[in-house]
């Protein structure tokens, strides 16, 4: 390597290499951690990183140190990092699964940690890391070896942040036998919005936890309190992960934040549930049953009412379903607002990569009918509904409903130059397993 690594950065900021970005050229050197001395003689490096900064699954290392209980690794993501391969092609970008194993593969052989794997914490992806960026990866154990606390940054900017749990074994996720004549159900993670319900998610999480999946918590904003109850509360229970929105989203933008935590894991397939208990959770592994047999379906519970539902609930259910039918042409969707779904990963995120869906209450309905547009088969399973006393309910009445409106308008007008196809669906309908409900007919 002929240049220093100041001058190396100093190059790549006059050429426009840095771009994922904002930063100030004089401030460089300083903010990717740097010293006066610093160079990049290897013989200084921890010894893990000497051996594996030549691994095609790692950046460029400019250059790496080791502070007692803390490790600093600054570094340029080039071209032929492995991880960059096949991943969004023609505008790569490192996935953060691949930030995460960095940080853990680091911390576990250079700070000595020994204790197994327990959870992450705290995830957060502010910002895209491309080829040709520089970062600095600040590494740090915790509480005698029991965490580790990492973060990528450029300066002050930050590209991710987390922490790790060890001390506790973290059993494989007893995920579903696959059927062999149906490989797709290869992985199911359960995926949980949570917006200040600590209170009500206790006791959903006991229920789930006999599942033996991988439990994805997705909070979206939540109060202090109700944020750090619900980090405790992870803490305690094997197989979870913590994913947090710095700001509200919406139950939408929750859901979509897990379904792509799920797709960079290797899951092939999300269980939601709601966070609040109001859904009969022990009818999930009907569910899944259904999913086996047809793997690229979404499949919904099918609420069944109690006595205590509310008037005006049931009646906003009936509108509801009444334009998803018209808007589809058929009565595929029975139901188009319960939280109880199996969905399919990979056909799911090519329905959201093409088209912009409503990220708050407005979800649950529309992403039925895009899915629908797309060819997705539906099926359904009948699933009691209870509305309990101490039931938290973020439904705004009139910005939900305003948006709901307004998602149905614009779904009708995109309806119309799809009335030929969605009619020549009555004559081919799609198949399902098995298993299928009664609830694919047409009108």
């Amino acid at each position: 390597m002929s240049q220093s690594p100041a001058g190396a950065v100093d190059h790549a900021l006059s050429e426009g290499q840095i771009h994922s970005l904002e930063i100030d050229p004089a401030a460089a050197v300083a903010s990717l951690g740097l010293r006066p001395g610093d160079t990049v003689n290897r013989a200084s490096w921890p010894a893990f990183i000497r051996k594996t900064c030549v691994s095609p699954r790692w950046p460029a290392v400019i250059h790496a140190r080791q502070d007692g209980s803390r490790l600093i690794v600054v570094a340029q993501l080039d071209d032929a990092t492995l991880y960059l391969q096949g991943h969004f092609p023609g505008e790569p970008i490192l996935p953060g699964v691949a930030q995460l194993n960095w940080a853990i593969e680091a911390g576990i052989a250079v700070l000595g940690i020994s204790a197994p794997f327990a959870g992450v914490d705290g995830l957060k992806f502010q910002n895209i890391m491309r080829p040709g960026d520089y970062f600095t990866l600040e590494i740090e154990s915790l509480e005698e070896q029991q965490r580790l606390r990492f973060k990528y940054r450029f300066g002050t900017a930050l590209y991710s942040q987390g922490r790790v749990r060890f001390g506790r074994a973290q059993p494989e996720p007893t995920d579903l036998p696959m059927m062999e004549s149906e490989p797709g159900l290869a992985r199911v993670a359960i995926v949980i919005p949570h917006y200040n319900h600590h209170r009500q998610f206790r006791a959903t999480l006991a229920r789930i936890r006999a599942f033996g999946l991988t439990i994805m918590v997705i909070d979206d904003g939540s109060e202090e309190n109700s944020r750090a109850a619900l980090r405790a509360m992870l803490a305690e229970t094997p197989a979870t992960i913590l994913l947090e929105h710095e700001q509200n989203q919406g139950k939408g933008g929750a859901i979509i934040s897990g379904l792509r935590a799920a797709a960079e894991r290797g899951y092939s397939h999300v269980l939601q549930i709601d966070a609040d208990g109001q859904h009969r959770i022990e009818d999930a592994p009907k569910l899944l049953d259904l999913a086996r047999c047809n793997p690229n379906a979404i499949i919904s519970a099918l609420p069944v009412f109690s006595d205590d539902v509310p008037r005006e609930r049931l009646l906003g259910r009936r509108v509801t379903i009444f334009f998803s039918r018209l808007e589809t042409l058929s009565n595929r969707i029975r139901d188009a607002m319960c939280g109880l779904r199996v969905y399919p990963v990979g056909p799911l995120l090519d329905v959201l990569a093409r088209t912009r869906i409503g990220r708050r209450m407005q979800f649950d309905i529309q992403v039925l009918v895009e899915a629908d547009w797309a060819g997705i088969p539906i099926a359904w399973v009948e699933s009691p509904v209870t509305y309990p006393d101490d039931g938290l309910s973020h439904f705004h009445y009139l910005r939900d409903n305003a948006g709901i409106v307004l998602m149905h308008t614009m779904l009708l007008f995109r309806m119309l130059p799809r009335i030929p196809s969605l009619l020549r669906r009555h004559r081919r309908p799609p198949a399902l397993g098995s298993n299928q409900d009664p609830g694919e007919s047409t009108p």
